[in-house]
Protein backbone atom coordinates (compact mmCIF):
# COMPACT_ATOMS: atom_id res chain seq x y z
CA UNK A 1 0.00 0.00 0.00
CA UNK A 2 1.23 3.33 -1.42
CA UNK A 3 1.69 6.50 1.56
CA UNK A 4 -0.40 7.82 -0.84
CA UNK A 5 -3.41 5.49 -0.72
CA UNK A 6 -2.70 5.12 3.18
CA UNK A 7 -2.93 8.76 3.65
CA UNK A 8 -6.65 8.97 1.87
CA UNK A 9 -7.80 5.92 3.75
CA UNK A 10 -7.27 7.45 7.39
CA UNK A 11 -8.28 10.98 6.08
CA UNK A 12 -11.45 9.18 5.30
CA UNK A 13 -11.44 7.13 8.48
CA UNK A 14 -10.95 10.99 10.06
CA UNK A 15 -14.13 12.21 8.41
CA UNK A 16 -16.37 10.06 8.99
CA UNK A 17 -15.75 9.76 12.44
CA UNK A 18 -16.18 14.08 12.74
CA UNK A 19 -18.86 13.24 10.59
CA UNK A 20 -20.38 10.11 12.89
CA UNK A 21 -20.08 12.06 15.80
CA UNK A 22 -21.52 15.74 14.71
CA UNK A 23 -24.39 13.47 13.41
CA UNK A 24 -25.22 11.85 16.97
CA UNK A 25 -24.95 15.00 18.63
CA UNK A 26 -27.62 16.41 16.23
CA UNK A 27 -29.97 13.33 16.07
CA UNK A 28 -29.06 12.02 19.53
CA UNK A 29 -29.48 14.63 21.91
CA UNK A 30 -33.01 16.07 21.74
CA UNK A 31 -33.94 19.98 21.88
CA UNK A 32 -35.00 21.35 24.62
CA UNK A 33 -38.51 20.75 25.07
CA UNK A 34 -39.17 24.10 27.33
CA UNK A 35 -36.72 26.34 25.51
CA UNK A 36 -37.91 29.63 24.44
CA UNK A 37 -37.26 28.64 20.63
CA UNK A 38 -39.72 26.05 20.61
CA UNK A 39 -42.17 28.30 20.79
CA UNK A 40 -41.38 28.64 16.99
CA UNK A 41 -43.26 24.97 16.47
CA UNK A 42 -45.96 25.85 18.65
CA UNK A 43 -46.51 29.48 16.21
CA UNK A 44 -46.65 27.78 12.76
CA UNK A 45 -49.00 25.16 13.95
CA UNK A 46 -51.14 27.94 15.41
CA UNK A 47 -50.95 29.35 11.87
CA UNK A 48 -51.25 26.83 9.65
CA UNK A 49 -54.43 25.73 11.78
CA UNK A 50 -55.93 29.40 11.97
CA UNK A 51 -58.33 29.98 8.59
CA UNK A 52 -57.90 32.95 6.09
CA UNK A 53 -58.50 35.76 6.48
CA UNK A 54 -56.90 36.37 9.37
CA UNK A 55 -53.95 39.12 11.01
CA UNK A 56 -50.51 37.77 11.14
CA UNK A 57 -48.08 40.16 13.28
CA UNK A 58 -44.53 39.15 12.00
CA UNK A 59 -41.14 40.76 14.04
CA UNK A 60 -38.75 39.66 16.46
CA UNK A 61 -39.42 39.71 20.77
CA UNK A 62 -40.86 43.39 20.54
CA UNK A 63 -44.45 41.44 18.99
CA UNK A 64 -44.17 38.61 21.01
CA UNK A 65 -43.83 40.53 24.56
CA UNK A 66 -46.25 43.08 22.66
CA UNK A 67 -49.19 42.10 21.88
CA UNK A 68 -52.51 40.83 22.95
CA UNK A 69 -53.76 39.17 20.34
CA UNK A 70 -56.87 38.24 21.46
CA UNK A 71 -57.80 41.50 22.06
CA UNK A 72 -56.06 42.35 18.80
CA UNK A 73 -58.76 39.76 17.37
CA UNK A 74 -61.84 41.04 19.32
CA UNK A 75 -61.43 44.62 18.49
CA UNK A 76 -60.88 44.34 14.77
CA UNK A 77 -63.21 41.09 14.81
CA UNK A 78 -60.51 38.89 12.55
CA UNK A 79 -58.02 36.22 13.63
CA UNK A 80 -54.88 36.71 15.02
CA UNK A 81 -51.69 34.78 15.27
CA UNK A 82 -48.29 36.18 16.63
CA UNK A 83 -45.57 35.28 14.98
CA UNK A 84 -43.26 37.14 16.63
CA UNK A 85 -39.81 35.23 18.65
CA UNK A 86 -36.29 36.98 18.10
CA UNK A 87 -34.80 39.61 16.36
CA UNK A 88 -31.53 37.30 16.12
CA UNK A 89 -33.18 35.41 13.72
CA UNK A 90 -32.88 38.57 11.17
CA UNK A 91 -34.54 37.92 7.49
CA UNK A 92 -34.88 34.54 8.32
CA UNK A 93 -38.35 33.70 10.60
CA UNK A 94 -39.80 36.50 7.90
CA UNK A 95 -39.02 33.72 4.94
CA UNK A 96 -40.69 31.06 7.30
CA UNK A 97 -43.63 33.08 7.52
CA UNK A 98 -43.63 33.88 3.81
CA UNK A 99 -44.28 30.51 3.03
CA UNK A 100 -47.67 30.11 5.23
CA UNK A 101 -49.31 33.48 3.20
CA UNK A 102 -52.83 32.95 1.38
CA UNK A 103 -55.35 34.85 -0.23
CA UNK A 104 -56.56 37.72 2.10
CA UNK A 105 -54.45 37.58 5.41
CA UNK A 106 -53.50 41.06 6.86
CA UNK A 107 -49.41 40.84 7.47
CA UNK A 108 -48.41 43.03 9.78
CA UNK A 109 -44.58 44.03 9.74
CA UNK A 110 -43.65 45.35 13.10
CA UNK A 111 -39.55 44.76 12.57
CA UNK A 112 -36.74 46.36 15.61
CA UNK A 113 -35.31 49.16 14.42
CA UNK A 114 -32.11 47.53 14.38
CA UNK A 115 -32.93 45.26 11.34
CA UNK A 116 -32.25 49.14 9.43
CA UNK A 117 -28.92 49.31 10.99
CA UNK A 118 -26.79 46.53 8.90
CA UNK A 119 -26.46 43.55 7.08
CA UNK A 120 -25.27 41.14 10.19
CA UNK A 121 -28.55 42.48 11.73
CA UNK A 122 -30.85 40.91 8.56
CA UNK A 123 -29.34 38.21 7.95
CA UNK A 124 -29.53 37.10 12.11
CA UNK A 125 -26.97 35.79 14.29
CA UNK A 126 -25.54 32.25 14.63
CA UNK A 127 -26.55 31.62 18.14
CA UNK A 128 -30.29 32.50 17.45
CA UNK A 129 -30.28 30.52 14.67
CA UNK A 130 -28.80 27.66 15.29
CA UNK A 131 -31.39 27.08 18.31
CA UNK A 132 -34.09 28.10 16.14
CA UNK A 133 -32.86 25.48 13.74
CA UNK A 134 -32.08 23.28 16.14
CA UNK A 135 -36.22 22.49 16.27
CA UNK A 136 -36.50 22.09 12.67
CA UNK A 137 -33.39 21.13 10.45
CA UNK A 138 -35.33 21.89 7.37
CA UNK A 139 -35.09 25.28 8.25
CA UNK A 140 -31.57 25.04 7.21
CA UNK A 141 -32.90 26.16 3.49
CA UNK A 142 -33.81 29.66 4.86
CA UNK A 143 -30.85 30.58 5.10
CA UNK A 144 -27.63 32.03 3.20
CA UNK A 145 -25.88 28.31 2.03
CA UNK A 146 -22.19 29.16 2.98
CA UNK A 147 -23.57 29.24 6.68
CA UNK A 148 -24.52 26.21 6.73
CA UNK A 149 -21.42 24.73 8.27
CA UNK A 150 -21.00 27.34 10.46
CA UNK A 151 -24.65 26.76 11.96
CA UNK A 152 -23.92 22.93 12.29
CA UNK A 153 -20.80 23.69 14.04
CA UNK A 154 -23.06 26.09 16.52
CA UNK A 155 -26.12 23.49 16.81
CA UNK A 156 -23.53 20.67 17.86
CA UNK A 157 -22.10 23.27 20.62
CA UNK A 158 -25.06 24.19 21.80
CA UNK A 159 -26.48 21.09 21.97
CA UNK A 160 -23.41 19.85 24.06
CA UNK A 161 -23.16 22.30 26.33
CA UNK A 162 -26.74 22.13 27.60
CA UNK A 163 -26.61 18.82 27.98
CA UNK A 164 -23.27 18.88 30.50
CA UNK A 165 -25.07 21.75 31.82
CA UNK A 166 -27.95 18.86 32.79
CA UNK A 167 -25.74 16.82 33.65
CA UNK A 168 -23.78 19.13 36.22
CA UNK A 169 -26.86 20.56 37.45
CA UNK A 170 -28.83 17.31 37.75
CA UNK A 171 -31.40 18.33 34.97
CA UNK A 172 -31.93 21.76 35.66
CA UNK A 173 -31.80 24.53 32.93
CA UNK A 174 -31.18 28.35 33.34
CA UNK A 175 -33.52 29.49 30.74
CA UNK A 176 -33.83 33.39 32.71
CA UNK A 177 -38.06 33.28 32.43
CA UNK A 178 -38.28 32.60 28.99
CA UNK A 179 -40.25 29.09 28.19
CA UNK A 180 -42.26 27.98 25.68
CA UNK A 181 -45.05 26.99 28.22
CA UNK A 182 -46.04 31.09 28.74
CA UNK A 183 -46.57 31.40 25.04
CA UNK A 184 -50.62 31.88 24.64
CA UNK A 185 -52.76 29.79 22.35
CA UNK A 186 -52.44 32.98 20.01
CA UNK A 187 -48.41 32.97 20.41
CA UNK A 188 -48.21 35.53 22.79
CA UNK A 189 -45.75 35.82 25.33
CA UNK A 190 -47.50 36.12 28.55
CA UNK A 191 -44.62 35.67 30.83
CA UNK A 192 -44.23 39.49 31.83
CA UNK A 193 -47.68 40.53 32.27
CA UNK A 194 -47.59 40.79 36.09
CA UNK A 195 -44.91 43.30 36.01
CA UNK A 196 -45.86 46.86 35.95
CA UNK A 197 -42.14 48.31 36.19
CA UNK A 198 -39.14 47.72 34.24
CA UNK A 199 -37.90 44.66 36.05
CA UNK A 200 -33.99 45.89 35.93
CA UNK A 201 -32.33 49.22 34.83
CA UNK A 202 -32.21 50.16 31.69
CA UNK A 203 -29.97 52.34 29.72
CA UNK A 204 -30.94 55.37 27.38
CA UNK A 205 -28.82 54.26 24.25
CA UNK A 206 -30.75 55.10 21.24
CA UNK A 207 -32.65 53.03 18.69
CA UNK A 208 -31.47 54.20 15.68
CA UNK A 209 -27.95 56.48 15.52
CA UNK A 210 -26.96 58.93 12.62
CA UNK A 211 -26.16 57.11 9.37
CA UNK A 212 -27.58 53.67 9.97
CA UNK A 213 -28.61 52.59 6.98
CA UNK A 214 -29.18 48.99 4.99
CA UNK A 215 -30.01 48.92 1.53
CA UNK A 216 -30.82 45.35 1.54
CA UNK A 217 -33.03 45.77 4.36
CA UNK A 218 -35.66 47.44 2.89
CA UNK A 219 -35.22 45.59 -0.77
CA UNK A 220 -35.94 42.66 1.47
CA UNK A 221 -39.22 43.70 2.57
CA UNK A 222 -40.37 45.63 -0.62
CA UNK A 223 -39.90 41.69 -1.83
CA UNK A 224 -41.83 40.20 1.09
CA UNK A 225 -44.37 42.64 0.23
CA UNK A 226 -44.73 41.92 -3.52
CA UNK A 227 -44.05 38.60 -2.75
CA UNK A 228 -47.58 38.69 -0.46
CA UNK A 229 -49.26 40.59 -2.72
CA UNK A 230 -48.52 37.83 -5.47
CA UNK A 231 -50.65 35.47 -3.28
CA UNK A 232 -53.67 37.95 -2.55
CA UNK A 233 -52.46 39.04 0.63
CA UNK A 234 -52.03 42.78 1.90
CA UNK A 235 -48.56 43.90 4.35
CA UNK A 236 -48.66 47.25 6.34
CA UNK A 237 -45.77 48.16 8.48
CA UNK A 238 -46.25 49.18 12.41
CA UNK A 239 -43.19 51.19 13.87
CA UNK A 240 -42.70 49.04 17.22
CA UNK A 241 -43.13 50.68 20.54
CA UNK A 242 -40.12 52.59 21.63
CA UNK A 243 -39.34 53.58 25.13
CA UNK A 244 -39.57 57.47 25.56
CA UNK A 245 -35.59 58.02 26.94
CA UNK A 246 -34.58 56.15 24.04
CA UNK A 247 -36.91 58.19 21.99
CA UNK A 248 -34.93 61.00 22.86
CA UNK A 249 -32.24 59.37 22.53
CA UNK A 250 -32.94 58.38 19.21
CA UNK A 251 -33.97 62.09 18.12
CA UNK A 252 -37.25 62.79 15.92
CA UNK A 253 -34.87 63.07 13.00
CA UNK A 254 -33.44 59.54 13.16
CA UNK A 255 -37.04 58.00 12.40
CA UNK A 256 -37.59 60.41 10.35
CA UNK A 257 -35.11 59.50 7.96
CA UNK A 258 -36.16 55.65 8.52
CA UNK A 259 -39.95 56.91 7.53
CA UNK A 260 -38.86 58.49 4.31
CA UNK A 261 -36.63 55.99 3.25
CA UNK A 262 -39.55 53.72 3.75
CA UNK A 263 -41.35 55.63 1.61
CA UNK A 264 -38.96 55.59 -0.66
CA UNK A 265 -37.62 52.69 -0.87
CA UNK A 266 -40.61 50.37 -0.60
CA UNK A 267 -44.33 50.52 -1.28
CA UNK A 268 -45.40 49.49 2.00
CA UNK A 269 -48.18 51.57 3.33
CA UNK A 270 -46.69 52.35 6.76
CA UNK A 271 -50.18 53.01 9.40
CA UNK A 272 -48.24 54.63 12.37
CA UNK A 273 -48.75 57.49 13.77
CA UNK A 274 -45.77 58.88 14.43
CA UNK A 275 -47.12 61.28 17.47
CA UNK A 276 -48.36 57.43 18.67
CA UNK A 277 -44.02 56.63 18.65
CA UNK A 278 -43.30 56.35 22.27
CA UNK A 279 -44.51 54.84 25.48
CA UNK A 280 -43.86 55.93 28.84
CA UNK A 281 -40.49 54.28 30.48
CA UNK A 282 -42.34 52.16 33.08
CA UNK A 283 -44.54 50.29 30.51
CA UNK A 284 -41.13 47.78 29.55
CA UNK A 285 -40.27 44.51 31.00
CA UNK A 286 -36.47 43.63 30.69
CA UNK A 287 -35.25 45.95 27.44
CA UNK A 288 -36.09 48.44 25.66
CA UNK A 289 -38.19 46.52 23.35
CA UNK A 290 -40.14 44.06 25.39
CA UNK A 291 -43.14 45.91 27.09
CA UNK A 292 -45.05 44.53 30.23
CA UNK A 293 -48.65 44.22 30.77
CA UNK A 294 -49.23 47.80 30.94
CA UNK A 295 -47.06 48.57 27.88
CA UNK A 296 -48.86 45.53 25.75
CA UNK A 297 -52.34 46.56 26.19
CA UNK A 298 -50.82 50.21 25.35
CA UNK A 299 -49.82 48.66 21.84
CA UNK A 300 -52.30 46.61 21.05
CA UNK A 301 -55.13 50.11 21.42
CA UNK A 302 -52.68 51.24 19.17
CA UNK A 303 -52.62 48.87 16.62
CA UNK A 304 -56.61 48.36 16.95
CA UNK A 305 -56.65 52.18 16.18
CA UNK A 306 -54.25 52.14 13.14
CA UNK A 307 -55.78 49.12 11.08
CA UNK A 308 -59.23 49.78 11.92
CA UNK A 309 -59.86 51.54 8.70
CA UNK A 310 -57.89 48.55 6.20
CA UNK A 311 -60.12 46.08 7.98
CA UNK A 312 -62.79 44.93 4.91
CA UNK A 313 -65.93 45.93 6.93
Amino acid sequence: MTQVRLFFIKLTLLLVLIASILAGTIFLIPPDPDGYFQASLYKLDILNRTPSPRIIVVGGSNVAFGVDSQMLESGLGIPVVNMGLHAGLGENSYKEVRGYIRPGDIILLMPEYSMFRTDDVLKGNDLALSQWIEYDLTRLRLVDPGRVPRLIQTIVQVKATRRLVSLLNKGQLDRSGYTSDQFNRWGDFTGQLGATEPIKNLGPEPYLYPGDFNLHTYQFFEKFNQDALAKGAIVYLEFPASRGINCLSTGEAQFQTLYNNLKKLTTIPIITDMKDLCFPNADFFDNIQHLNGVGRELMTERLIRDLRPFIPQ
